[in-house]
């Protein structure tokens, strides 16, 4: 998991609307690439997740425009580097398509 301390540090350069949406994105992508997942499982971990950071869980029209917004910011696109490992790479858009097909289905 990425640490408070780093998610602080990077949310000063790269403001998110709270520090614990930085990593659904990571977590759930990185977990997909590697077919480790029971997606219903994930989804009602991520539900409560929702609920206990923010007291609302997206529906999916809202996540899909959440998501296809954040893929227009440049500093979206790049700014997930600077809290990853060295060789560590994140490709958003391969990220995206991988949610799109085996999570919002299921949503």
């Amino acid at each position: 998991m990425i640490t408070g301390s780093y998610v602080s540090q990077w949310s000063a350069e790269h403001p998110w609307a709270k520090d614990s949406y930085v990593e659904q994105d990571l977590v759930i992508s990185r977990a997909l690439e590697r077919n480790l997942l029971d997606i219903e499982l994930v989804l009602r971990c991520w539900r409560r997740f929702m609920l206990a950071s923010c007291n609302h869980v997206p529906t999916v029209k809202e996540f899909v425009l959440n998501m296809e917004a954040k893929l227009k910011e440049q500093a979206y696109r790049l700014d997930t580097q600077e809290i990853l490992r060295p060789g560590i790479l994140f490709d958003p858009d391969a990220a995206w398509r991988l949610v799109s097909e085996k999570v919002i289905s299921k949503f």
